[in-house]
């Protein structure tokens, strides 16, 4: 089967890419493992994913005015947005199956149940892939290959791109959905002493999204760590009873991105390039706008006629001019900044910002809108370490 276009992974990323890619007139395939799959996530959407790509009403879970943060020592900064809101809450299964049937609608054809095991290589350019489909093992070939499988993708590794994640660059997660929530209507992050977070983020009626993560070089259990937080004060504090509904672990990328995202005939967008937020663990704005920009550079190839890394390279220029590496690089730096002196900064941090108005919004723009931080700013933070 030749296509013009193969996107492994039916997640935002790859649906985006689908969907534009399919638009353009390109014959797009989109390689799914399983579309009835719920994604394991938090769910929380900033406000920006709705501002650049559009949420509808009909996949909102909770839309929110304003988020939490919880120190380890029990601060609790409230960050409220004015008059806008400050994202929404979605159920992945929902979300994502929008996000597909968009680019099945424009035009992609949809392999279910499908799983890209391997690239082929010629002349060291990637020129397809080879699919266990529910028929069997088939080869795929197309001029560009877009690699949106996430975390575990071997697309990624098999072409040459960047090695397999190191335990101390991904965080182990679990998450559930939780009956019987009575908190307030906005989302909550807990920060821990130690290089782990816990969140809760209500949804409709009384269900939270509940999760937790954990650098995966830990020795302690996120199991041990997510079954200690619904014990946890701040856990009992929003639920009086609770029922458990669903509960899934997942690994995360969380050391920002590495690697190159190009090569000859290949990109690589969302968590398969590392595309996640290292202090919140979000990577569906970056998988949206990952997906958008090697959309965007396959078209070029084409007109080009060129599908080599002399092209596709502009994917790693539209990036640059996003500012989205950099920015992702800014949040490892805070991330770090975070969970120093076992978690004492936070707390100055948050103490610091609910005393000083200028500082807790230029916070909230640094964390949520992608702002710069002034040099003001960032001697600030300094200063608390």
């Amino acid at each position: 089967m030749k296509f013009d276009v193969i996107v492994s992974g039916a997640g935002p990323g790859g649906s985006k890419a689908a969907e534009l890619l399919a638009r353009s007139g390109l014959k797009t395939a989109l390689v799914e493992r399983n579309a009835n799959w719920r994604k394991p996530c938090g769910g929380g959407l900033p406000r920006h994913v709705d501002d650049d790509f559009g949420v509808p009403e009909k996949v909102r879970e909770n839309t929110y005015y304003a988020r939490a943060f919880i120190s380890a020592d029990g601060t609790k900064l409230v960050l409220e947005t004015e008059k806008e809101p400050g994202g929404c809450v979605v159920d992945r299964l929902v979300y994502d199956a929008y996000l597909r049937d968009t680019a099945v609608d424009c035009g992609a054809t949809l392999f279910d149940k499908s799983t890209v095991k391997d690239v082929i290589l010629k002349n060291g350019r990637v020129v397809g892939v080879k699919v266990r489909t529910p028929e069997g093992l088939k080869e795929m070939m197309a001029d560009v290959v877009i690699a949106a499988d996430g975390v575990a993708s071997r697309i990624a590794v098999r072409s040459g791109l960047r090695a397999k994640w190191k335990p101390d660059e991904l965080a182990k997660c679990v998450v559930a959905f939780i009956d019987g929530y009575e908190g307030p209507k906005y989302n909550h992050f807990y920060f821990f002493d130690f290089m782990g977070y816990a969140w809760i983020f209500p949804m409709s009626g009384k269900r939270a999204n509940v999760g937790v993560g954990l650098l995966s070089s830990s020795k302690r259990s996120v199991l041990e760590l997510f079954d200690w937080f619904l014990r946890s004060k701040y856990f009992k504090e929003m639920f009086r009873r609770e029922k458990i509904v669903v509960k899934q672990g997942y690994p995360v990328p969380f050391s920002s991105v590495s690697g190159q995202h190009y090569g000859d005939g290949i990109m690589l967008v969302g968590d398969a390039g590392g595309f996640v937020s290292p202090v919140t663990g979000e990577g569906v704005y970056y998988a949206l706008w990952t997906g958008k920009l090697a959309a965007e550079t396959a078209i070029l190839a084409y007109e080009r006629e060129d599908f080599s890394g002399n092209t596709l390279k502009e994917y790693k220029r539209k990036l640059d001019e996003r500012g989205i590496v950099e920015f992702l690089s800014g949040q490892l730096r805070l991330r770090d900044l975070i969970y120093s002196n076992q978690g004492r900064t936070l707390n100055l941090i948050l103490k610091a910002a609910n005393e000083d108005e200028r500082f807790k919004d230029e916070l909230r723009r640094v964390l949520f809108e992608g702002a710069k931080p002034s040099a003001e700013f960032a001697q600030k933070l300094m200063s608390f370490m």
